[in-house]
């Protein structure tokens, strides 16, 4: 550890690099390449950097890594790394890696490399540009992609000597250079793919041995062919060889050094211009999450997408570090790119189980519920942070600089105690391949900690208000794209492990103007009538400060636009309310009804945010009354049921019931045509098909009156339900309170007796269902009537209108 001393700034060491491989470089720079095998271990090259499989097949032979670097003067002159061998096997594995994830499909695209020919071959290619199979720059494991532009070696007559061939598409079209070649003598080889206007006219440049650096020399061979189709862009470079059963000869080679670039000038460039990186944000209490995980671990790629669901949507408010141990997979690339640090993070918690979750120093149970993780990030926001850190970095030649101060509105004593972090990490990645827990995207991974994993001590003491800098920098060799680079920076109490600082700089915006739509909540749900609203959250996800945005919501193919202003930050959010929009016509039952919702006009531009679409349902429609049918579980005292009018007034209620396992049939007493909703509880919270008192269910029936003047049923619904409460949405129309009479005689027993009485609990008339008569129903009158039932097992009462 290294003190950090007010007032002068204390360059921390650096954070040597395990890997040093396909690193995009920042956006000042043209190169988009950059590998060297030197932190690869020896043997197969297969899933060591990004290199993958070109190609499902399956074949006995791969290309291996081995020691010893090609060198060549003012290129590549450090001779103790590695380089690869490609020799000339059947049945050989090729291999391909993406560049930049940006598709380059304008001007000229340079390939260089060092090679050294032991066997020349018959002319097939040994490296190709790529267009990625699926068309956006993504490289899977074992995908074909479409091959424009490729370098060749063909045997000369000559003993020892060879010659240097490009070609487009067809390895038979392929010219080949003059000039013959020595066989065991490292060359510098330059292959170029220009961009044409217009159709299969592009052309594949070779230079061999060039001998500017600076200004692009004329071409040693240029081939183009109409006949041979373009590429529309290119994402990646693959190292080819012979995969087939055929005894073709393929050459025997070693190649190193390979770099890609969109100049002449940067492909051959050592050192890239500095570039300051986004700026911190202003929120001075933001909650640093620590997950330790491993990517041989289930319960951890269980846990990983609720986590970063929940990171992302709170992105600014908290941020995370992933930081990899040893256990499962002790092959966990993460790990073993930055062991010595994770490992002393690792101890210094007493970290024994995968996944362990942290909230600013302090270990927490993980839940696999957004809902509560986000519930205990804001609890956390709620304590203040005792310091103030502030801090930018900067990017030169893929080596990151973070400067800064830490300060304190009080006299600090004794500050012996506190420790200062500032971590890299890289805030996204996909894997070509899933790791062995099923992990592709990986999210917020620790990839350096500075000055190492026990951090810096800032002070003996601290004076109020008085900054202590410091400065720190570390290799991003093991990065796979500098472009999801962020930066936390925080102090720690490492008596008490309690976080009392932090800062974070996000990775870099992908433009200026930019909105992320984050949610669109309280929306309507099984709706009797149109009525759409809710309340969007949306973020500044750009590099200017958000100041304007045109907010569309769509609803069933009806457009509603409102112009919002304010000033948020980077990564600040607000809130707006949507409500009213009802000129929208619902879809038919069943059906889903659908609204999206996005911004447009950002700051007066033409970019749009993400689009979030909502689905949502009509409640069921009824005519004239609803009958519901509820068949009890083994708990029929726990069953509980209200009906709602839209008013939020309890119109109707039963229960508790009294035997089990038995169908009870409730007809509802609605006088009013309304949007109701029926609520079903379970006082035991187990709903009434739980997995203990089992096979309960409802029914909902529509009941109408046919010519004839019966009552007929037709079941509008089912279901069941495991939780506390079940809610079932219903429109009804034309009311028929009446109709709980006549139905009365087709759902129950004829021998059942039947009573009715007035509101006074004066009876009115006593027979049974089979003897019920018209004339009878006459003689109770119109009116509140209570009605009495008892088919000499149960007895059932409710209260009817009779006005027919």
């Amino acid at each position: 550890m290294r003190k950090i001393l007010p007032n002068k700034k204390s360059f921390v060491g650096m954070a040597l690099a395990a890997a040093c491989w396909l690193i995009p470089t920042t956006a000042s720079a043209q190169r988009y390449f950059t590998e060297d095998f030197d932190s690869f271990t020896t043997g197969d090259l297969y899933q060591q950097g990004r290199w993958v499989k070109y190609g499902a097949g399956t074949c006995d032979n791969t290309m291996n890594v081995e020691e010893g670097s090609l060198v060549y003067e003012g290129y590549s002159t450090d001779a103790t790394g590695n380089c690869v061998k490609m020799e000339n096997l059947k049945k050989c594995y090729s291999y391909q890696a993406p560049y930049d994830k940006t598709l380059i499909s304008s001007g000229t695209v340079y390939v260089s490399a060092l090679v050294n020919i032991e066997n020349a071959g018959d002319g097939n290619p040994f490296l190709r540009f790529v267009r990625s199979k699926t068309g956006d720059g993504t490289v899977n494991d074992k995908d074909y992609g479409f091959n424009v532009g490729f370098l060749t070696t063909t045997k000369s007559d000559n003993e020892g000597k060879f010659k240097f061939g490009i070609g487009k598409v067809r390895p038979k079209n392929a010219v080949n250079t003059d000039e013959e070649f020595d066989l065991n003598k490292t060359y510098l080889v330059v292959m170029g793919y220009t961009f044409v206007e217009g159709d299969n006219n592009d052309i594949i440049s070779l230079w061999v041995n060039p001998a500017d650096f600076t200004t692009e020399p004329a071409a040693t061979l240029q081939y183009s062919s109409t006949s041979e189709q373009d590429l529309e862009e290119l994402s990646a470079i693959v190292l080819a060889r012979n995969s087939s059963k055929l005894g073709t000869d393929w050459n025997d080679m070693k190649i190193d050094a390979i770099h890609i670039a969109g100049s002449w000038k940067d492909l051959f460039s050592n050192t890239t211009t500095e570039t300051t990186y986004s700026q911190q944000l202003t929120n001075k209490n933001i909650v640093i999450v620590e997950n330790f995980t491993n990517t041989g671990c289930g319960p951890c790629a269980k846990f990983a997408p609720v986590l970063d669901q929940v990171i992302n949507d709170k992105l600014g408010d908290v941020i995370c570090l992933k930081c990899h141990g040893s256990y499962p997979d002790r092959e966990d690339p993460f790990y073993l790119s930055e062991q010595a640090n994770l490992d002393q993070r690792i101890a210094f918690y007493g970290i024994n189980s995968y996944p362990t979750l942290l909230i600013n120093g302090t270990e927490t149970r993980y839940s696999l519920s957004p809902t509560l993780l986000g519930a205990m990030f804001d609890n956390a926001r709620e304590t203040d942070m005792k310091y103030d850190i502030t801090m930018s970095c900067s990017i030169a030649d893929h080596k990151l600089k973070v400067e800064g101060d830490v300060s304190s509105n009080t006299d600090v004593t004794d500050a012996s105690n506190l420790r200062l972090f500032a971590v890299a990490i890289e805030e996204y990645y996909k894997a070509p391949k899933a790791y062995a827990n099923g992990e592709s995207e990986m999210e917020y991974v620790a990839k350096r900690f500075m000055p190492d994993g026990n951090g810096a001590v800032i002070a003996q003491s601290i004076e109020k208000d008085t900054p202590y800098n410091f400065s720190f920098s570390c290799s991003l060799d093991n990065f796979y794209d500098e472009n999801e680079l962020g930066v936390v920076a925080f102090v720690q109490d490492i008596n008490t492990k309690q976080i009392v600082a932090s800062a974070y700089i996000p990775k870099e915006a992908k433009a200026d103007d930019y909105a992320n739509l984050i949610s669109v909540d309280d929306t309507p749900d099984f709706i009797c009538t149109p009525d759409f609203y809710g309340n969007i959250t949306f973020r500044n996800d750009g590099r200017n400060d958000l100041k304007s945005a045109k907010i569309n919501v769509e609803v069933n193919g009806v457009s509603h636009s409102y112009d919002w202003s304010g000033d948020l930050a980077r990564l600040e959010k607000t809130k707006f309310n949507i409500e009213g929009i009802t000129d929208f016509t619902l879809t038919d039952y069943g059906s889903k009804n659908v609204a999206k919702v996005w911004l447009s006009e950002i700051n007066g531009t033409s970019n749009e945010s993400n689009a979030i679409s909502i689905n949502f349902n009509n409640s069921m429609q009824a005519r004239y009354a609803v009958r519901m049918d509820i068949y009890t579980d083994k708990k029929p005292e726990e069953t509980t049921w209200k009906v709602f009018n839209s008013a939020g007034d309890v119109v109707q209620e039963g229960g508790p019931y009294t035997e089990a396992r038995h169908k009870y049939k409730e007809v509802l007493d609605l006088k009013t045509d309304d949007c109701y909703s029926l609520a079903i509880y379970d006082a035991g919270g187990d709903g009434i098909s739980g997995a203990a008192y089992g096979n309960g269910y409802y029914q909902i029936y529509q009941l109408s009156k046919g010519e004839d003047g019966e009552v007929t049923s037709t079941r509008l619904t089912q279901g069941t339900f495991t939780n506390s409460e079940c809610d079932i949405a219903f429109n009804l129309k034309d009311a028929d309170s009446t109709l709980g009479i006549d139905e009365v005689k087709a759902m129950s027993n004829k021998n059942a007796e039947i009573s009715f009485y007035d509101e006074n609990g004066r009876i009115l008339l006593h027979t049974t269902i089979g003897r019920l008569t018209e004339a009878d129903m006459l003689s109770v009158g119109k009116g509140a009537r209570i009605v009495k039932i008892n088919d000499g097992i149960h007895t059932y009462v409710n209260k009817y209108v009779i006005n027919k």
